[in-house]
């Protein structure tokens, strides 16, 4: 483990600022000769604003963020034993930032290394409405897409081997003046097509790169495209990827593990357009109303399931009143495993306890993953769901 220190610091009126820091290496052989040591930090600032704990909130954001940089292939994660930075350490450096009045969670990272210059991602979340586990993935969300967009500029800035080049054409109608009219870079244009080509064909990732390389673009001829790509990567590439997930949701054969986690990444999607497109009210108004249909959505997949569980635990139930008018009390622990392990439906035991009169088992459903409570008794055999 590396070392790390967990220090808390106020900031300026009810704001408070949380602070680990903790050093590794990370080589990068593509873009530097030179492998580099980086210090890393991780803040966090709010405003009294709690969604989950500090260390959480470290873990879900920062901690994914790592492990989604290191699969990128730019860098390699060392552990430094030396608790003293390198002087010619670079900084990595992970920002949480909680807006308490919009329920937003945003990640930032910022990656300086001496002489190269700065690369800075960010993304950011709505969690309004969401339960502990939601807030959660919402985290876990923002750290792999602020990690990916990383990699991606990365990517880009490797990938391209010169600079755009630019045309210019002489105004047809300036008779003799020097006046010209600018034209449409072609390389950075045709780069700009090839990543809608991508886009469609669903390599979401080939397209971000793609992108990047775009909105990274200079010079005369490239302003218009510069700003399609911009735009692209903050709300036309993930409205795509989130309407695709949507399609997926309707796949025939989808279990309900599959379910709920390609439900989740669309949410997650539209939360993520909801927070990075506050500048537009349409926008705004579209993420918000593909919010609510999933919301109606997993209110009715949740109902199903939850029926759909206790329908399975009914032979449970059979099999319990069963033992109890034979031996007039309820099972003991083997006993109890042993009705389980009969019962058609698999279910997976998480605890047990009996007394002289009643006995509580707890159960989980593998199909939907729900925990079920079934009580015994001389009242009888009950069944509810956490």
């Amino acid at each position: 483990m590396r070392p790390k220190r967990f220090n808390r610091i106020r900031g300026t009126g009810s704001a408070l600022r949380w602070a680990m820091t903790g050093l590794l290496v990370l080589f990068c052989a593509n873009t530097w000769a030179q492998p580099f040591a980086v210090t890393t930090s991780t803040t966090i600032e709010n405003d009294n604003w709690y969604p989950l704990p500090a260390r959480d909130m470290k873990a879900a954001a920062a901690d994914t963020a790592l492990a989604e940089l290191s699969k990128g292939g730019y860098f390699r994660f060392v552990q430094q034993g030396a608790a003293a930075p390198r002087h010619d350490a670079g900084l990595l450096k992970f920002e949480i930032s909680l807006i308490g009045p919009a329920e937003t969670a945003k990640l930032t990272i910022t990656l300086q290394v001496p002489d190269k210059p700065t690369y800075v991602s960010s993304a950011s979340i709505s969690v309004r409405g969401m339960d502990y586990q939601g807030i959660y993935n919402a985290f876990e969300h923002i750290g792999t897409v602020s990690a990916k967009r990383l990699n991606t500029k990365l990517a880009a800035l490797l990938e391209t081997k010169e600079p755009a080049r630019h045309t210019t054409r002489t105004d047809p109608n300036a008779g003799k003046s020097d006046r010209t009219a600018e034209v449409d870079d072609p390389r950075v244009k045709a780069e700009y097509e090839r990543a809608q080509r991508l886009k469609h064909e669903q390599r979401f990732e080939e397209a971000k790169v793609a992108f990047e390389r775009v909105a990274a673009a200079s010079g005369p001829g490239t302003k218009k495209w510069v700003t399609l790509a911009r735009d692209e990567l903050r709300y036309g590439l993930p409205l795509f990827e989130a309407k695709q997930w949507l399609i997926k949701m309707g796949s025939p054969g989808n279990d309900p593990a599959t379910l709920r986690r390609t439900q989740r990444k669309a949410e997650n999607l539209f939360r993520q357009i909801l927070a990075e497109n506050t500048d537009s009210l349409q926008r705004t108004q579209e993420a918000q109303r593909y919010l609510d249909e999933l919301a109606v959505t997993r209110a009715a997949i949740d109902n199903a399931l939850r029926a759909s569980s206790l329908s399975r635990a009914t032979h449970l139930r059979i099999y319990l009143l069963q033992y109890y008018a034979e031996y007039g009390e309820c099972p003991g622990r083997q006993a109890m495993e042993g009705i389980v392990k009969e019962a058609p439906a698999a279910f997976e035991i998480m605890g047990y306890q009996r007394s002289a009169d009643q006995a509580n088992l707890k159960v989980r459903d593998p199909e939907t993953q729900y925990i079920l409570n079934i009580t015994c008794s001389a009242r009888g055999i009950q069944l509810s769901l956490n």
